[in-house]
């Protein structure tokens, strides 16, 4: 049984509003007279649609004023990949500070990103500058302001200047990434704020001026899956999506969109040599970390880890700890708004405590500021840490096995604000870090410390840049993965600090430019093994020097390899992960060695009773692992289409009865019911429609879409006529031709 995910909203003619529109790919190439062809088609179908913008380089569609009612009635007739009304989208929020410093963020010599075009969709960029050019046309090569619908984006803002001047500046005293990159700018913010639709057109128009790098520095507002089918679409014209994580950090799951999407690189900020404060790590139990836990401002560092087992302490006032004896025990107490932070430490200091935690009364990260008025002679003894009420549980167990570090906010750690994952089961998200908590800029007022994942973010399109100019040949998830591979993980207390917070690491571009392999498809390994089984999963490397490589692993997990050497005649290795008994999930790492370089691949475990196996000979999912009686679940397309999915025992699921095959990664993630209980199980797996499924794509759309294009011109009348009669078997004009003098003529 299937069921629509996520259903148009209900409602009857109403007030129009503007769709976003977007018809798959697979019949037709994108460019402005598919498009309208299209609008035509909806015009002789009745539909009431008057057109804002029609698409010209990522799809067929555009920008629509419909009614609610009228945009269901889109959606049954055609299907389109996309149909989103439209939603406000905001700045990615950042902080700044004056400074009077320069920057060098180039390497010197080797790649420049020359010939490589990065799109900046933001406040504008002010080309002025001249380390930007210093006139439209020469750096900034062109662009467009949506705000105020002309071809001037000049910034009023700054934040689309430092985001710019951090990929592409060229002068004496500040030096982006790529210095040698060209930028398109296109206005879309005014005060903050944008559209869903006005963003899709500038990305609209970044593809057609050549766009090979689109910069989004930008969070909240929009909800999955609005943004995915246009990851999607852009991918597949090869075109890399770089997005900001967002800044609601430290807290779990708090990822923006369309960051968390699948088809955008997600890039977090990690703190810089330019940090102040202090920073904190803490793990409960050996494995549980808590990514809000924050250090006290005052608190002493750790000089290492603390090791120890929690002993309650109410709220550490001293009535408290009177008589107690801390000693070697980690002190966790509550705050209760009364008692001062510093009169807390002291306490858990006196009765020997080797550490405090404090638990915030509410659920949000807490700063505590270590203070003790009227006793100017007070020096905090021990390092603090607090974390929210959320967090707090476990610790006011009395033995609670925890260790923790307080240690200078300049070593390398994921910004506090930085936004943390996990997106969903399917990825590993934030992909990379980039040090901007601060970071130097450029703007129109001079030069600034930045904050903020907007400014992690031009740093890795810049890389990008490079590496687009160094190996133009490759796939974005080729760079992609060079980028993973490179990354300089953080370890913390002993162990690689989770992937949810750092991905594969903080961004480190001279190791990513002397890669010499690259991996397919994703930057990281998922693996779901079952109790029944062991699950497997195929990494292929396309080498780009003759090396060869050693392939080992580290984490909790119990993983093999097929093989543990891959060099240009032996590319590809599976990695194994055996059979489970327990639902649990782990950060492990791939680890390849050459000539005395490492590079590590993220490898997310999810292990459970049940699993889903993939049978390509005939595109099913069936359950596996355990006698169950019934599942149910959701499955996700590569473009971001979801759908609930309702298994009966001994069915499976047929990806034909959706009606398409794509090219990408699906996602399945059931509920299965047992004798035992109800599990988790999950399988990801690639199918493209080239495989046994030709026509499978065309076949799915309604057949007039198709003679709707013959009309487009008489040349394509002549060639795609005759494609359609010896595929179909059938003659004759087909039916449905455009009346004459309806609709538009010409764009």
């Amino acid at each position: 049984m299937l069921l629509p995910y996520a259903p148009l909203p209900s409602g009857g003619h109403g007030s129009l509003h503007e769709y976003i529109v977007m018809l798959p790919p697979g019949y037709s190439p994108p460019s402005a007279g598919s498009s309208l062809s299209f609008y035509n088609g909806m015009l002789r179908d009745g539909l009431d649609v008057r057109p804002v913008y029609l698409f010209g380089a990522i799809a067929t569609g555009g920008v629509f004023e419909m009614s609610a009612s009228t945009a269901r009635a889109v959606q049954r007739a055609y299907r389109p990949l996309m149909l989103a009304r439209d939603a406000t989208v905001t700045l990615d929020q950042s902080s700044q500070a004056p400074t009077q410093n320069g920057w060098n963020y180039s390497l010197g010599g080797g790649p420049t990103g020359a010939n490589v075009t990065v799109a900046v969709i933001d406040t504008g960029v002010d080309y002025l500058l001249p380390a930007l050019g210093g006139k439209f046309g020469a750096k900034v090569v062109g662009g467009y302001n949506l705000v105020d619908d002309n071809a001037n984006p000049m910034d009023t803002n700054g934040h689309g200047t430092e985001v710019a001047s951090i990929i592409a500046a060229d002068s004496a005293n500040f030096t982006g990434v790529a210095p040698g990159a060209r930028i398109l700018a296109y206005k879309v913010f005014h005060n903050g704020q944008t559209t869903l639709a006005m963003l899709v057109k500038a990305m609209d128009m970044a593809v057609g001026a050549g766009a090979k790098i689109i910069n989004l520095s930008l969070g909240g507002g929009i909800s999955d899956p609005e943004l995915s089918d246009m990851g999607y679409l852009l991918s597949q014209q090869g075109v890399e999506l770089v997005a900001a994580a967002g800044n609601e950090g430290p807290a779990q799951g708090t990822i923006a969109a369309p960051a968390s999407m699948a088809g955008y690189f997600a890039v977090g900020a990690s703190t810089s040599r330019l940090t102040e404060g202090d920073q904190a790590s803490l793990a409960v139990n050996g494995t549980g970390w808590v990514s809000a836990a924050l250090a006290a401002a005052g608190s002493p560092f750790s000089n290492g880890t603390v090791v120890g087992r929690t002993v309650y302490v109410g709220s550490a006032a001293p009535g408290d700890v009177a008589g107690l004896n801390l000693t070697g025990e980690v002190a966790v107490a509550m705050r209760d708004g009364k008692t001062y932070f510093g009169q807390m430490e002291a306490d858990a200091a006196t009765a020997g405590a080797s550490a405090l935690i404090v638990v915030n009364n509410a659920n949000g990260p807490l700063r505590a500021y270590l203070t003790l008025p009227g006793d100017p002679s007070y020096a905090p003894r021990i390092p603090v840490l607090t974390v929210p009420m959320s967090n707090g549980a476990p610790l006011m167990s009395n033995g609670t096995a925890v260790s923790l570090s307080v240690f200078a906010g300049s070593s390398p750690y994921p910004a506090t604000f930085s936004s943390r994952g996990p997106a969903n089961d399917f990825s590993v998200k934030p992909e990379v870090l980039a040090p901007a908590d601060p970071t130097p800029a450029l703007g129109p007022d001079g030069f600034a410390l930045v904050s903020g994942t907007s400014f992690a973010v031009p740093q890795v399109a810049g890389a990008l840049a490079l590496l687009a100019q160094e190996h133009p040949g490759l796939s974005p998830e080729q760079c992609y993965s060079i980028l993973a591979l490179t990354a300089d993980p953080i370890s913390s207390l002993g162990a690689v600090y989770p992937f949810s917070s750092q991905g594969a690491g903080v961004l480190d571009i001279p190791k990513a430019l002397a890669a010499p392999f690259a991996v397919d498809g994703k930057p990281y390994v998922m693996l779901y093994p079952y109790s029944g089984g062991r699950y497997a999963y195929s990494v292929a490397l396309t080498f780009l020097r003759n090396v060869s490589l050693t392939v080992g692993y580290t984490g909790p997990y119990g993983l093999s390899l097929s093989r543990t050497a891959v060099g240009p005649s032996r590319p590809n290795l599976t990695v194994y992960a055996a059979p489970s008994a327990s639902v649990g999930a782990y950060d492990d790492q791939l680890t390849f060695s050459s000539g005395g370089a490492n590079y590590t691949l993220p490898v997310r475990v999810l292990s459970s009773v049940v699993g889903l196996s993939f049978n390509p000979s005939d595109y099913t999912v069936g359950v596996v692992g355990a006698r169950w009686q019934s599942a149910s679940g959701n499955l996700s397309f590569p473009d971001g289409e979801s759908y609930q999915v309702v298994l009966d025992r001994g069915s499976t699921l047929k990806l034909r009865d959706f009606g398409r095959v794509i090219d990408g990664y699906y996602d399945v993630s059931l509920l299965v019911a047992t004798a035992n209980g109800t599990f988790p199980a999950r399988v990801q797996f690639y199918a493209t429609n080239s495989t046994g499924e030709a026509g499978q794509l065309q076949d799915a759309f309604p057949p007039y879409v198709v003679p709707q294009l013959l009309y487009f011109s008489a040349f394509l009348l002549c060639v795609t006529g005759l494609l359609f009669l010896a595929r179909r078997g059938r003659g004759g004009a087909p039916s449905g031709a455009p009346p004459s003098g309806k609709g538009l003529s010409a764009l």
